[in-house]
């Protein structure tokens, strides 16, 4: 993983930060990293398939925002579930989630 990828990931983050009370942040937030990101997808790994439905369903639309605003574009976000060292995709476009996968 490149460390522009990190950086483009952490600047996200610092956007969302600022539209998020400091709990939910610490909750939804802080657990992911980023396998993926560049000008088609987005790849996020989160702890479980429910955190990556309670991320889609309730903060899709703030990373999507923080993402165009801060890198300047509109990749396809996807969630990769972490699995005990093992990940499974997971897509997430435009709020539909496709089959879960993982937990």
């Amino acid at each position: 993983m490149s460390q522009e990828t990190y950086e483009r990931w952490a600047r996200c983050l610092l956007n969302i930060e600022r539209h998020v009370r400091p709990q939910s942040f610490d909750t939804w937030f802080r657990p992911t990293s980023v396998n993926r990101f560049d000008g088609d997808i987005l790849e996020i790994e989160v702890p479980t398939s429910y955190f990556a439905d309670f991320v889609e369903s309730n903060y899709l639309n703030l990373i999507q925002r923080a993402v165009e605003d801060e890198a300047g574009l509109k990749p396809r976000i996807t969630f990769a579930v972490s699995d005990d060292g093992r990940s499974s995709s997971e897509t997430v476009a435009e709020g539909r989630a496709a089959t879960v996968t993982g937990d």
